[in-house]
């Protein structure tokens, strides 16, 4: 929705949501924490950032369900 196919460039990028800001890193139902295996990029996420995500998105499923 955000996204301006003729500059290919995001409309709101520094205010982003942080699901975006997290992407690739995703959250899945069955395997947790991951990598989103779609995202050409996905090879390119360190184990330093996924360990940093994983917190982040621990903390946000524990403030939701508590």
């Amino acid at each position: 929705m955000f996204f301006e196919p003729k500059s290919k460039k995001c409309k709101i990028y520094e205010n982003r949501p942080l699901g975006c800001r997290l992407y690739p890193i995703i959250y899945d139902d069955e395997k947790g924490v991951s990598v989103d295996p779609y995202c050409p990029l996905a090879h390119t996420v360190t184990s330093e950032e996924l360990e940093k995500a994983s917190k982040v998105i621990s903390q946000i499923i524990e403030k939701l369900f508590p």
